[in-house]
């Protein structure tokens, strides 16, 4: 049995799969097995595959599953002791990097999760090939101390990362099909939840495909799914005894342009949502005299 089950679901992206695969495959840590659930209508993802030697178990969803239904079925498949998921829109950075993720957990018995730093990469699909536009990103500090206090503190923002930014030991927990944006963020409150730490390396071992057409940049913006979601994990991990988590709440409705009625049967005040909404309202005034300022090309 392999250590690392490398789960992949995959929906139509040829060359982001092909992309992510060869970066395994110029992995020197070898011990592990690939997963890869597809939603593809056709055959392209499959025929893609006789092109890498790698040890992949390859299943092909008549109907498609959609995004979540897709990640737990890889996950699921996963025989090894360490699950790696990764999103076929990215790719280990180098060739020491799956192995510096099974070195985390190997060197760490006591936590199931561990994560890294990520290159944000912009994906140019007119020139797929140029990755040349990035930056790298990894948890602060002040977050990570946030997550180890409390693994709830996570509702706060999405610390952690992406999915493709993780590894973890065989667990229970599965991604919760009723959600869309916040739902890694769950999935990691889920695993802190059982009681293990966590460890994480600050080193961008994997790279984020970004784009302007990605399903991620949609829900971002997306009010009714922001303040339903929000909603949802407030209640689920009874976050309403804590005042930094009533006033995150409060902080999305407002700033998504929701209103008091749509959390008030959350047991939040009209006090506590009129100084919150004060604040927003102080600083969206800043802000478009700021606008107006350059507009005229003064200065204060």
């Amino acid at each position: 049995m392999s250590q690392v089950s490398i789960c992949i679901p995959a929906y139509k992206d040829v060359e982001g799969i092909r992309r992510l695969l060869g970066s395994i495959y110029d992995s020197e840590y070898t011990d592990f097995e690939v997963i890869l659930s597809d939603d593809t209508p056709g055959r392209e993802i499959s025929d893609l595959l006789e092109d890498f030697e790698l040890p992949i178990r390859y299943v092909h969803n008549k109907k498609p599953l959609g995004p979540a239904k897709n990640w737990n079925q890889a996950i699921s498949m996963a025989k090894s002791p360490y699950v790696k998921i990764m999103h076929q829109d990215d790719w280990f950075t180098h060739s020491l990097c799956l192995g510096r993720f099974v070195e985390m957990l190997d060197e760490n018995r006591d936590v199931d999760l561990a994560f890294s730093g990520t290159r944000q990469v912009s994906i140019n699909k007119n020139d797929p090939e140029d990755l040349s536009d990035f930056y790298d990103r990894a948890i602060s500090p002040v977050q990570r101390t946030l997550i180890q206090q409390d693994y709830r503190n996570l509702f706060l923002g999405g610390f952690i990362g992406s999915p493709s930014a993780v590894i973890f030991r065989q667990t229970d927990a599965r991604f919760d099909e009723k959600l869309r944006w916040l739902i890694d963020s769950d999935f990691y409150m889920q695993v802190l939840s059982e009681g293990s730490g966590f460890v994480n390396d600050r080193s961008p071992l994997v790279c984020i495909g970004v784009s302007n057409t990605q399903l991620s940049h949609t829900l971002a913006q997306d009010k009714d799914i922001n303040i339903y979601e929000h909603r949802y994990l407030f209640k689920k991990y009874k976050l309403d005894k804590t005042q930094e988590y009533r006033d995150k709440l409060i902080d999305v409705c407002v700033s998504y342009n929701g209103k008091y009625s749509d959390i008030s049967d959350l047991g939040i005040t009209k006090e506590e949502y009129k100084s919150v909404y004060r604040i927003h309202a102080k600083r969206q005034r800043k802000f478009i005299k700021q606008l107006i300022l350059r507009k005229l090309h003064l200065s204060e």
